[in-house]
């Protein structure tokens, strides 16, 4: 059976997350969605999301912080890593 998403975080910095992308089309995976995810709203992006499809379409870009300027955890973040998590 194939797998219609794969999600998996990545290195911004680093590159891997581009060197990933460009890997995944070599292999005939199509970007569908990529979040830039950066540490706190003062930081720039350092690691990204990307949702990868066997089928060409639509490509969706969005950026989410983990922490508000209190250090508490964002939203976008909780709503992410609440299944991962046995208290929050």
């Amino acid at each position: 059976m194939l797998v219609a998403n794969v999600t998996r975080a990545l290195d911004i910095g680093s590159g891997s997350g581009l060197i990933a992308l460009m890997l995944a089309r070599q292999r005939g995976w199509h970007l569908s969605f990529r979040t830039d995810v950066s540490d706190n709203e003062t930081r720039p992006p350092n690691r990204m999301l990307l949702a990868l499809s066997p089928q060409a379409g639509e490509q969706l870009l969005d950026c989410m912080t983990i922490r508000w300027p209190d250090q508490q955890y964002s939203e976008a973040h909780c709503s992410l890593t609440r299944n991962f998590y046995l208290f929050r």
